[in-house]
């Protein structure tokens, strides 16, 4: 009964789980928010992939909604035109451009709103605050779609910036971290037709005139030069 007694003193008297308490009490804490973190880094690199596929997919779609604005209806289920009157293939489009009503201009209002509807619906995301929010962009028209014309070529690009918070706010933080993040792609519109009828176009309105004939001459005088060397 003694010896019963002593070892249960000896034992409230060990300090030995004491220690392990106090190893808990500070590896726990930072196991956790290591554990915490990767979760939050994994969250943002995955809206990040999410949202370069989109803007990518979206650059592409535009590129080919430009070449053929009817390619738009299409890909929405939408009726298309019944009839040549109807159809306004709107030539020349790249030089003059197109307007507010034109084909180019209805893409990139279609495109941007697409994007944005897209970026806000598709989030899986672990918390439910972290996903991609406060989209904005860059580009010249304020718009998150846009259409470049450089003269000899043209492409579509699609910008977009965006923030991710972290889900808990630091010590001595009144809000919660943000990461700026942003996304662009911009792909080249393929469309050889129109781009031979511009240069048609300019070849016709530059014969006759003195900068046509001076370039003319000039292509000539190089032409002769690297036929010597051929011969």
């Amino acid at each position: 009964m003694k010896n019963g007694i002593k070892n249960i003193k000896n034992r409230i008297k060990d300090e030995q789980g004491m220690m392990q308490i106090v190893e808990a009490s500070i590896v726990f804490p930072v196991m956790f928010f290591v554990l915490f973190f990767i979760i939050f880094i994994g969250n943002m690199y995955f809206e990040q992939a999410k949202i370069d596929n989109i803007v990518l997919k979206y650059a592409v779609m535009g590129a080919e909604y430009v070449k053929d604005p009817y390619s738009y209806d299409i890909s929405k289920g939408n009726s298309l035109p019944t009839s040549a009157s109807n159809v306004k293939p709107e030539p020349y489009r790249y030089i003059i451009g197109t307007g507010l009503n034109g084909n180019i201009s209805k893409t990139v209002d279609n495109i941007s709103t697409d994007v944005k509807k897209e970026i806000n619906d598709k989030s899986l995301v672990f918390f439910s605050n972290s996903k991609a929010n406060n989209v904005t962009t860059d580009n010249k028209n304020g718009k998150v779609a846009c259409f470049n014309n450089y003269i000899m070529y043209s492409t579509f690009s699609v910008q977009v910036n965006y923030q991710i918070k972290f889900p808990i706010r630091f010590l001595g933080d009144d809000y919660p971290t943000v990461v700026n993040m942003s996304s662009r792609a911009e792909v080249a519109v393929d469309d050889v037709p129109e781009f031979i009828r511009n240069v048609d176009m300019v070849v016709d309105m530059l014969e006759g005139t003195k900068v046509g004939t001076t370039i003319e001459t000039t292509l000539t005088k190089m032409k002769n030069f690297i036929n010597k060397f051929s011969k």
